[in-house]
């Protein structure tokens, strides 16, 4: 939940009292990108979804492009074409998921 909050914070962009987006910067390199971290469930020790479908929405919809990327990365083609079908999306955001 914890990991939700972050990258749920992360959407809304930088606060306006970090003023040089160090806050920011950091907490994005360290939930998005090729080496965000990954959880495993402790009784099967198979891998936990981080990213369920309502949190990748958001980082989808956010005007931040490594969010958009985090978002779509190892998106199956089914959630792919339910997120298209979504309304209120972003004109950048809409032209991403056509071009994935």
């Amino acid at each position: 939940i914890v990991a939700h909050a972050h990258l749920k914070l992360l959407c809304y962009g930088p606060s306006m009292y970090d003023t040089d987006q160090e806050m920011y910067t950091w907490l994005q390199s360290i939930w998005v990108g090729n080496d965000a971290p990954q959880a495993f469930l402790l009784e099967s020790s198979e891998e936990a979804v981080l990213l369920p479908d309502w949190l990748r929405l958001h980082l989808v919809r956010s005007a931040r492009p490594p969010l958009l990327e985090a978002g779509l990365r190892g998106l199956p083609a089914h959630k792919l074409a339910l997120f298209i079908q979504t309304f209120g999306m972003p004109v950048s955001s809409m032209s991403a998921l056509l071009g994935a």
